[in-house]
Order: C-alpha cells, then sequence, then structure tokens
C-alpha cells in the first residue's frame, strides 16, 4: 500500500466523523506505519499506554484508553484502538482513532452553563474520560474514592448521590447510571446544592405576585403568571420528590422559633420518629445536650442572608442510641419566609474508622519503638553472651576444681551469681525482642500452676495469702515450658512487690473465647479459643498514665536498685513470640490483674520428662568456635567430662577437620558442637547442613547466644534441632551433648 493513498482514506473517515482528530496504525513494534497526517510515519510510540495494553492482552477486542495529550500539538485526546493478530494470535498491528474531548461540549453542553453544572463520561475503574465543561484537570484523574463511584463498586447501577468535587470544590447533587457494553462505563450529570435549591426560593414569589397582578385587573398578565407557576409547581413537584428520595436526612426548621417545618423519609428511617412528631419538635430535642451550644453558636454566626454553615455534633435516635452526625445548614426560601435547611450526615462509622485508624497508627509507633529496642538487643547480644560465657565458665572452674579459703571462695560465689544474674538479663531482654529461640510442648496451664506454685509459696513469703481458681477441662496450649514457668514467676513478684505489706494472690485459669471485635483490641490476638491465666494482686494498682508504659523495657516505678524493669517487657515479649496476647487491668487502690492468653492446640499433652543427672563419655567431639576465649572454656569442660575433643576456629576448619577424619587421617567424629553465628562463607548452619548431608550418623548439637533466625522460624526452634543457648553452665553442656549422643531429644524423643 502507498502512504499517500492509505493517508488519503484516513483522512476521508476523518471528514464525516467531527469527533476525530486524527487517526493513525501502528506496526507490531509501536512505530507509526500510516497516520492521517503527512510526516508522521516512522514515529515510535510504543511507550504509550494503549499500545502496551495490547501486547499484554490477547484477542481483537475493542479499548478506550486513558485521556492523554499530544506530544506534537499538546491537544487532548481519548485513545481508542483495536489490534488485529493472526490466526495463532501473534500481533500485526494497532488502529488508533484519537477522539476530541472538547468535541462533547457541543453533544453534551449542560442546561445551564456557568453554573456549577456538568455531565462526564467515566470508566468503570473511575477514570474521567470525557466532562462537559471541558475540565483539563480532570482529564485522565481517577475519582475512585467519589460517592458515585463507590456506589458502583458496592453493585449499584444507578441513583442520586452527594459529594464536594475534589477539582472545584463546589458540594453537588450527582445522577449516575451505568452503561452497558463490553467496556462498562458510567455516565454522571451533576448540579450544585444551592442551584438544586433555587427554585423553591422562586416559587411562593412567582404566586403572590400572580395573585397582586390579579387584583389590579392585569388579568393577561396574571394568566401568565399562572401558567408560569403551574410550570414552576412541576418543578417545585420535582425538587419536593428530590427532597424526598435524598439518602441522607434532610430537614427544614424555623429560623426564629427552631420548630421543624418538614422533614423527608430519610429523616423519619433514621430516628425514628414519625413525621407528625417531627413537626412538634426542634433540633435541639434530637441533639445531645454537650452539644447544643454548637447549634446555638453556628445559627448565631449564619446571620439572615449569609448563606451555609457546617457544624460536627451528636445526635439521639428515638430508642435513645447516639449517632456521631455532620449537618450542613443553608438558608433556603420556605412558604415566602427565610427558613434554615438542614442535610445531616450520619459519619459514625467514619469516626470510628477513624479511631480505629489512630489507635493502629499508636499501635504501630509503639511496635516500631519496641521493635528497634529489640534490634539494639539483637546487635549486642551475640558478643555480651560470649564474654558472659567466659565468665561463668571461670567460676564454675574455681568452685569446683580448687581448694579455696572461705573468704576467697564467698568472692568467686559472688561473681558467679551476678554472672548468672547479667545472663538473665539478657535472655530477659531477648524475650522482650522476641528473638529468644522457644521450644513449644503442648501444656496443661493447670499442672503447671499447681508445680509452679510449689516454688512461689516459699519465695513470695508467708506474709503473701496465695489462692488459685483452676478451671475444669482447660484446652491444652502449645507454649515453652519453661518460658512460661519463668513469665508467671515474675508476674508473682511484682505482685508481691505491689504488697509491701502482705496481701492476696490469686492464681487463675479459665477457658475464654476470643471474638474478632476483642481480638482487634489488642496487638497479635487472634480470634478462636483460649486457656486464660491471670495473676491478680491486692496492691496499690497503677495509675492510668504508667498503665500504659508498663511493657515498656527499663520501665519500672520502684525504687532505685529495686528492679531492672524488664519483668513486664519479658513477659510481653515471651506471649507475643507464643501467638498469644497479653491484658493489663488496673486502679490505684484497687490492684492489678495480669491475664496471659495462649490459643488453644489440637495436639495431646506430652508428659514431662524427669532431668536426671548426666555423666560424661569417653567419645570423640568437635567443638567449632570463633571466639578463642568461648571455645577454650568449652574444650576444657568437656575434656574434663573424659571426652576425647578437637577444636576449630571457623566453619571452612571445621569442615577439613571432618573431612580427614573422614579419610581416615584421625578417628571419625561422634558429634559435632558449632557455635551458629561465625564469620566468614560458612556459618554454623551451613556447616552442619554439610555434615548432616555427608556423616548423617553424626550427632550435631548448636550454641549461640543469638540466632538471628539461622535455626529459628517464627521463633520456634525446627524440629529435632538441640540448641545450648549462651551463657551456658558446665552442667547444662554435659547434659545436652548426652542426650545428642545418647539419641534422645529435649522432649523425650529420639533425634538424629
Amino acid at each position: 500500500l502507498e502512504e499517500a493513498a492509505v493517508r488519503e482514506e484516513l483522512q476521508a473517515l476523518l471528514r464525516v466523523r467531527p469527533f476525530l482528530l486524527v487517526m493513525w496504525v501502528m506496526d507490531p513494534q509501536g512505530r507509526i506505519v500510516f497516520h492521517s497526517r503527512d510526516g508522521r510515519a516512522g514515529v515510535d510510540l510504543s511507550d504509550r499506554p494503549y499500545f502496551r495494553h495490547h501486547l499484554g492482552h490477547g484477542g481483537e477486542h475493542f479499548d478506550l484508553g486513558e485521556p492523554l495529550q499530544s506530544r506534537i500539538t499538546g491537544a487532548w485526546m481519548l485513545p481508542a484502538t483495536k489490534a488485529w493478530r493472526d490466526a495463532d494470535g501473534k500481533l500485526l498491528g494497532v488502529v488508533v482513532a484519537a477522539l476530541d474531548p472538547r468535541h462533547f461540549d457541543h453533544v453534551w453542553r449542560s442546561d445551564e452553563p456557568g453554573r456549577d453544572s456538568f455531565i462526564a463520561l467515566l470508566r468503570h475503574d473511575g477514570t474521567m474520560l470525557m466532562r462537559s465543561p471541558f475540565l483539563q484537570g480532570a482529564m485522565g484523574r481517577t475519582f475512585a474514592g467519589s460517592p458515585a463511584m463507590t456506589a458502583v463498586a458496592r453493585g449499584v447501577p444507578d441513583g442520586v448521590v452527594r459529594g464536594t468535587s475534589p477539582v472545584d470544590g463546589v458540594e453537588r447533587l450527582i445522577a449516575f447510571r451505568v452503561l452497558a457494553g463490553d467496556a462498562p462505563l458510567v455516565v454522571a450529570a451533576g448540579q450544585s446544592v444551592p442551584q438544586v435549591l433555587a427554585p423553591w426560593r422562586h416559587i411562593v414569589g412567582v404566586v403572590v405576585l400572580g395573585w397582586t397582578l390579579c387584583s389590579l385587573g392585569l388579568v393577561g398578565l396574571a394568566a401568565w403568571l399562572i401558567g408560569e407557576w403551574t410550570a414552576r409547581q412541576a418543578s417545585e413537584t420535582r425538587y419536593r420528590q428530590l427532597f424526598e428520595a435524598y439518602p441522607d436526612p434532610m430537614a427544614v426548621f424555623d429560623r426564629d422559633t427552631l420548630r421543624y417545618l418538614a422533614v423527608n423519609d430519610a429523616m423519619v428511617r433514621q430516628y425514628g420518629w414519625s413525621r407528625e412528631e417531627f413537626l412538634t419538635m426542634s433540633p435541639s430535642d434530637i441533639r445531645v445536650p454537650e452539644t447544643l451550644p454548637l447549634l446555638t453558636a453556628a445559627l448565631a454566626d449564619a446571620a439572615p442572608g449569609s448563606r451555609r454553615a457546617t457544624l460536627g455534633g451528636r445526635h439521639r435516635r428515638k430508642d435513645g442510641s447516639i449517632l456521631d452526625i455532620e449537618v450542613s445548614l443553608a438558608e433556603i426560601e420556605f412558604s415566602g419566609k427565610q427558613e434554615v435547611l438542614a442535610i445531616a450526615r450520619d459519619v459514625t462509622e467514619r469516626r470510628l474508622a477513624e479511631q480505629a485508624q489512630r489507635a493502629a497508627e499508636d499501635r504501630l509507633r509503639q511496635s516500631q519503638k519496641m521493635e528497634a529496642v529489640g534490634q539494639l538487643t539483637g546487635g549486642v547480644a551475640h558478643d555480651f553472651n560470649n564474654i558472659l560465657m567466659v565468665m561463668m565458665a571461670n567460676t564454675d572452674a574455681l568452685e569446683e576444681d580448687y581448694e579455696l579459703q572461705p573468704g576467697v571462695r564467698d568472692h568467686v560465689a559472688n561473681i558467679a551469681k551476678q554472672t548468672r544474674r547479667a545472663a538473665d538479663l539478657t535472655r530477659q531482654l531477648l524475650a522482650f525482642s522476641r528473638k529468644q529461640p522457644l521450644r513449644p510442648q503442648v501444656t496443661d496451664i493447670n499442672d503447671l500452676v499447681v508445680a509452679t506454685g510449689r516454688l512461689l509459696r516459699r519465695t513470695l513469703g508467708a506474709q503473701v495469702e496465695i489462692d488459685s481458681v483452676l478451671a475444669d477441662a482447660l484446652c491444652p496450649v502449645s507454649v515453652d515450658r519453661t518460658q512460661l514457668e519463668t513469665a508467671l514467676v515474675n508476674l508473682c513478684l511484682n505482685a508481691r512487690d505491689a504488697m509491701p505489706g502482705g496481701g492476696r494472690l490469686l492464681l487463675e485459669t479459665r477457658r475464654v473465647m476470643v471474638g474478632e471485635a476483642e481480638a482487634a483490641r489488642f496487638e497479635g490476638a487472634r480470634p478462636g479459643e483460649h486457656a486464660m491465666l491471670s495473676v491478680t494482686d491486692s496492691g496499690e494498682g497503677i495509675t492510668a498514665e504508667n498503665l500504659e508504659k508498663v511493657f515498656e523495657p527499663f520501665f519500672t516505678t520502684k525504687e532505685v536498685g529495686r528492679g531492672t524493669g524488664l519483668g513486664l517487657s519479658m513477659v510481653y515479649g515471651f506471649i507475643q513470640q507464643s501467638n498469644g496476647h497479653i491484658r493489663i487491668e488496673s486502679a490505684p487502690g484497687r490492684g492489678t490483674t495480669v491475664s496471659l492468653y495462649l490459643p488453644r492446640t489440637e495436639e495431646p499433652v506430652a508428659a514431662v520428662p524427669p532431668q536426671a543427672a548426666v555423666p560424661g563419655g569417653q567419645e570423640r567431639l568437635l567443638v567449632v568456635e570463633d571466639d578463642p576465649k568461648v571455645r577454650g572454656v568449652v574444650v576444657s569442660q568437656l575434656k574434663g567430662l573424659g571426652y576425647d575433643v578437637t577444636e576449630a576456629a571457623d566453619g571452612a576448619a571445621g569442615l577439613a577437620a571432618l573431612e580427614a577424619a573422614a579419610e581416615g587421617m584421625e578417628p571419625m567424629f561422634d558429634l559435632l558442637l558449632t557455635d551458629v553465628i561465625m564469620p566468614g562463607a560458612m556459618n554454623g548452619k551451613a556447616l552442619a547442613d554439610e555434615a548432616a548431608r555427608r556423616w548423617p550418623q553424626m550427632k550435631r548439637v548448636f550454641m549461640s547466644g543469638y540466632t538471628e533466625d539461622a535455626i529459628v522460624h517464627q521463633g520456634r526452634l525446627e524440629p529435632g534441632v538441640l540448641l545450648l543457648s549462651k551463657p551456658f553452665r558446665r552442667a547444662d553442656l554435659a547434659q545436652m551433648v548426652r542426650q545428642a549422643l545418647d539419641g534422645q531429644a529435649l522432649d523425650g524423643t529420639s533425634s538424629s
């Protein structure tokens, strides 16, 4: 085909279609092949959305794209496109016709131009395609959140809504309808609220003037006015129908007496009073007393002749329920007088959503603050635990292996005590930041409370009376039993400190059902059946100001030296990590209740195995640890237990030692004991995985002060993983190594 001939054909099509600006044909690469204007062939338009749309969509359907401006002329156009393809669906080209949005100012001109009226065509997603009168700021803009498009999204095919335009700020009544077709379109027409209400102001005046002229004998003119009155009466009927059909409550009341003069159907439905009852009432009858000054002030500010005012407040229904509302007041002429039109919009759901959003933002800020502390904790925990590990091993050695004078032994015992206390603080910080590895097992909380109660009676002293109320058939939960015991002890110690002169402590378990609404109030909460464990004291209670901070780390109301402020934060982090949530209730002078909620599990309750003394052994062990001091004390402790021990400084050296043993240069190892976090390309997890692949019969035990999720998923150890949490004591090391060599996991099952 010759370009000139095709261009002439395209121009002929444009001459009989004044609504089209230009037409062109594109090849599969997005370049113009033929154009209705000379000199356009070869232009690359492959980046245009209407072309890229056909690259990602099959078929040969017609498509109406988003409005855009020409790169050459700057004129606005609406691209209508159609692709053609071969029998295999391969794109052969695209035909584009550019519609002129301004042409529709001639076709769709509104009845009253210049008076805030408009007619628009939108795509089903809210994108503005055409508007009369033309408004450049609206072209291609998405109005998905407008009242009309919100109704369309809910499946409403047509209707009338009220809303304020984000483009020009004018408040309008908007009629809309969804048009049928392959590409769903929506047509919308709007008029400003004052424009809609204007006929009311003229009807009475026209009638009065007509009768006056009749009385003066101007019969001909009176007849014309009566005809005009008839037309206006028809218009009033239409606006009365609009008044009645308006979706929000509308009412007209007397400016002086405040008595209602007219109410619409929506007013009757929303508030519950009949139309006759409303006509004996005033706005002050439905407003709650504390918001009456808002109405008085609005009417005082809206002096006669002023146009409108908006105010908020709360309204009372006939059944006593309360609504949050937003009221627009406008001056209108009604029955020959200037009266007040009130349009009320129920914003209760919006206010509740705003409150929920503010609460969610507060929870997010609190969560981010606690997460920042957790990240700081994890950053220092690894090195700090290594230091404590060396200190603890040396104090154990001094206490067990040397004959010390009584005074020196006391000093060593004090050092050991403070070292263990520092280790406890580190564990509490890790618990708060949810970075401690958990070993969950199915647990009956009633059994745990009974077992822990014996310890509590000795710990809390005789001045604290302990009672317990345990629920029958309490649902089982999956939780780290040791950590839950520690959390319970921490709560009871806090309760004891809140009762310096003694008091009553109640431990209670209950089977509860957490609903959707309650779950939304607490971070981490989920709906469903839960086992609840609560600790209630009769102590001093907590002020509302301090109640908001009790779960923050290092916050404490105790005097200096009496607490670290980590007890409740540890409990909070542990319960969150265990998929539960925590609730605290308190008031000054009324004591405190802390309730732990843990979700039900369907697994059977496992028996807690007794912890017997574990001897040493003579097996061959490989210890891999990058910190030389930690490595030295661990090797020394294992050799003291009788084991044959080889050491390596990192993952690569550990793998080399394993390979040498496998090649027969040395006896093969029975167990690999490796740190998790180590420098270099191979950390402890990678080393253990390689060893398991190549020598599956060899046992593996990890040790770490901070796992960084290497062997932990969602806060829980992978199945079958054995972990020594630093800092650990010689007895813990001996027990873990023996359990691994004997093929028993911590829960009594066989391990690999």
